[in-house]
């Protein structure tokens, strides 16, 4: 089943201690590209949330929002530098008794000596939160695969039916080009004898070998082929699971080519509207498939 690469899912959950949040936004993109958007605290489990998106989406460009309310997860711890501290103290003592002033100080005074409080953030580690998270993301995630598989589908109807265009165009193009043909050994037959008029009748051997030559030059039997070919592995893929917006992308440059081919080949006027009208389904079916995965 196709599978569109524009999608969004968001999934909140809470528990006894917190409320996680996970909001999911995806678009077209060549790769699977991931950008988080989360709280500093909880940096270190983006490797394992991107494990867990690859495991399920293989393209597109991913957004993911995390936010995460509840129990501060960091802790203030203070620290004396007591080892600062007694050489403070042992300076006092020394002042006291070098200049004769009474040695009393006061806690107050040493509040005061900023650099001997050493107050550091103490991250609470929980394997629970991080089960948590990664079970609001798996939520997510299915949401969000469910919205792209519901987009798919309207590709796939709406590429179905492209391709029946297209290949009405290209079932004209292969009714018409036997009379290619006849129509250019008429056109040819008649200008010969125009410009034999006075000279006696038309060389039919030198008129059929004119047609044969152009025959061969003109021929798109090959191109024809591997066209419909072409658009027949197209429809396989339309019902191919996994990712197939690649591969489709790659036969509609193959298409093209053949279709340019015919063009450059065919020299017929009916022919040349076709061609136009092949390029145009193929163009349309292209805008299409840059946003499957």
């Amino acid at each position: 089943m196709l599978k569109s690469m524009t999608g969004y899912g968001r999934a909140s959950q809470s528990n006894a201690s917190h409320t996680v949040s996970i909001e999911i936004r995806t678009v077209n993109h060549r790769y699977l590209d991931i950008t988080f958007h989360s709280p500093r605290q909880l940096l270190y489990l983006e490797e394992a949330m991107k494990r867990a998106i690859k495991s399920t989406l293989q393209r597109g460009m991913v957004t993911v929002q995390l936010t995460l309310s509840g129990e501060p997860l960091i802790r203030n711890e203070v620290r004396v530098n007591w080892q600062l501290l007694d050489q403070y103290v042992e300076s006092f003592k020394q002042i006291a008794e070098r200049y004769h002033i009474p040695a009393d100080y006061h806690i107050n005074d040493v509040v005061q000596l900023g650099d001997v409080f050493e107050v550091s953030s103490v991250y609470q580690a929980s394997s629970a939160l991080d089960d948590f998270v990664l079970s609001v993301l798996e939520q997510a995630l299915y949401n969000i695969q469910d919205m792209r598989l519901q987009e798919g589908r309207h590709l796939h109807e709406d590429l179905g039916k492209r391709l029946k265009e297209l290949e009405q165009s290209v079932r004209d193009i292969r009714h018409h080009a036997p009379q290619v043909v006849e129509e250019y050994r008429k056109r040819l037959n008649q200008r010969m004898t125009e410009f034999l008029a006075n000279s006696g009748p038309v060389d039919q051997a030198r008129l059929l070998n004119e047609v044969a030559f152009f025959s061969d030059k003109a021929n798109i039997d090959e191109e024809l082929t591997r066209l419909s070919s072409h658009i027949q592995q197209f429809y396989s893929f339309l019902n191919e699971d996994g990712p197939v917006g690649r591969k489709m992308d790659f036969l509609i440059q193959e298409m093209n080519r053949e279709i340019n081919t015919i063009g450059s080949k065919a020299n017929d006027i009916h022919i040349a509207r076709q061609v136009v009208e092949v390029k145009s389904h193929l163009e349309k079916i292209r805008e299409q498939v840059q946003n499957i995965e």
